[in-house]
């Protein structure tokens, strides 16, 4: 399938790539995903699995890859389990209206879970991978303390069909609200979120701006009055090239001021 990245990315830059689509029903997977097993792991894991398109810039589009029909929500007693299509808010919302903890940093956060477990995501203090019990992944169920996660990355390779999470009562509206009052001071529009990691004991958003960055645009991609990690496309442009222009002049002018390499939370594909 030819995904045209310009049209099918949060931020509206992006080549046209071919997209390869796992859909569950032509699969033919059981609720155990055992029919994933004739695929054989290292297939899976030569792909680059991709969501609805947040947080990536594709320029390469080598060998990607999307989940189709992982969309279920299941009660397991102790447990829930979550397809890695099924959307963010939906997780939020199921949550809520369970009185479960853990998924109040979901509000308005873009993406599906299969994305946010990739990208460890979250904000703050509050992370996909705290209130995960286990992963799915190629076909296996992992416990998460058998997974690699680090800030804003899984480590671990494959592809994540699904997650289950403990049922933890007591949804805090007082985080609910923390949260969305973040949010609120993040930039809208066509952006990839946060484009850099925060470096240990120190923000990305401050460096760039000590760099001189904020504000900085060139064709109308740049990063935010508003946020400076936060990477937005402003214009009409769709080449991704004038983001990596971008970016690269950013991690040089902060090494330039700080002597700190920044690393991409931008997942460049």
């Amino acid at each position: 399938m030819l995904v045209d990245f310009s049209k099918h990315s949060s931020l509206g830059l992006g080549i046209s790539a071919e997209v390869k689509i796992f859909d569950r029903e032509e699969l033919g997977l059981d609720i155990d995903y055992k029919g994933l097993k004739e695929l054989g792991l290292n297939y899976l894991g030569k792909f680059n699995f991709i969501g609805r398109g947040n947080n990536i810039l594709v320029y390469r589009g080598e060998k990607l890859a999307s989940l189709k029909g992982f969309d279920h929500i299941l009660d397991l007693g102790n447990l829930i389990e979550i397809g890695a299509n099924v959307k963010s808010r939906d997780m939020f919302k199921y949550f809520k209206e369970h009185n479960f903890i853990g998924a109040e940093f979901l509000a308005h956060l873009p993406g599906e879970l299969g994305g946010l477990i990739k990208m460890n995501a979250g904000m703050k203090d509050y992370e996909i991978s705290n209130m995960l019990h286990s992963c799915n992944i190629n076909g296996k169920w992992v416990l998460k303390e058998e997974l690699d996660f680090e800030y804003r990355a899984l480590k671990t390779k494959g592809a994540i069909l699904a997650a289950r999470f403990l049922k933890i009562p007591g949804f805090s509206k007082n985080l609910e609200a923390i949260c969305l009052k973040m949010r609120a001071n993040q930039p809208g529009g066509k952006t990839c979120g946060s484009c850099f990691k925060n470096p240990k004991g120190n923000y990305a958003g401050k460096l760039l701006e000590d760099a001189g960055m904020k504000g900085f645009f060139v064709k109308g991609v740049g990063f935010s009055e508003k946020h400076a990690n936060f990477l937005v496309n402003t214009g009409k442009e769709t080449n991704p090239d004038i983001a990596l222009e971008v970016i690269d002049l950013a991690k040089a002018k902060v090494f330039e001021k700080s002597g700190i390499n920044l690393e991409c939370e931008l997942a460049l594909l």
